[in-house]
C-alpha cells in the first residue's frame, strides 16, 4: 500500500527533526571573558595560601597558588590581569583556609555585558565574591 501524502510529510518532518537533534546546540550563548581576578586576605591576624583555578568543563585551563599578608601588613592582594585569551563558558574555584567559593561565569554574563572582573576576599568568617560584568567593546 502506498503511503498517503499527509503520512509521508509527517514521517519526512519526524526523521528531518530527530537527524537534527545533536547538531542543536546552542553556540549563540554568550561566553565570558575574564578580564581580571583580584584575591584579597581581609582577616588581620595572619596571612594565608590562596589558590585559583579557571576550568572548562572539567579541565583545569588556569591555576595560581599564591600566599597573601594579613590585611594591613605587606600585600594581601593578588591581581591576575586577562587570566586567559579566549571567552568560554567558565567556572572559577578559590579555595583557601578550608573555605571554597565556585562561581559559574555564564550565570554572571549576558549578551550585552560579557566581559568580567571578579573578587574573591577571605572576610571574617567565610569567603566571599563579587563581580561586575560590563559590555567589552
Amino acid at each position: 500500500m502506498v503511503p498517503s501524502r499527509r503520512a509521508f510529510l509527517r514521517n519526512a518532518g519526524i526523521a528531518a527533526i530527530g537527524g537534527l537533534a545533536g547538531c542543536l546546540t546552542d553556540d549563540t550563548e554568550p561566553k565570558a571573558v575574564i578580564e581580571h581576578i583580584r584575591l584579597e586576605n581581609h582577616r588581620r591576624e595572619t596571612g594565608y595560601v590562596f589558590t585559583v583555578r579557571i576550568l572548562e568543563e572539567d579541565e583545569v585551563l588556569f591555576e595560581e597558588i599564591r600566599e597573601l599578608g594579613a590585611a594591613g601588613e605587606g600585600k594581601a592582594y593578588a591581581d591576575f590581569e586577562s587570566p586567559l585569551s579566549s571567552p568560554g563558558q567558565y567556572t572559577i574555584q578559590v579555595d583557601v583556609d578550608g573555605d571554597s567559593a565556585n562561581v559559574d561565569t555564564q550565570s554572571l554574563i549576558s549578551e550585552s555585558k560579557e566581559c568580567l572582573r571578579l573578587q574573591f576576599y577571605l572576610g571574617a568568617s567565610t569567603l566571599h565574591h563579587e563581580h561586575t560584568s560590563y559590555g567589552c567593546k
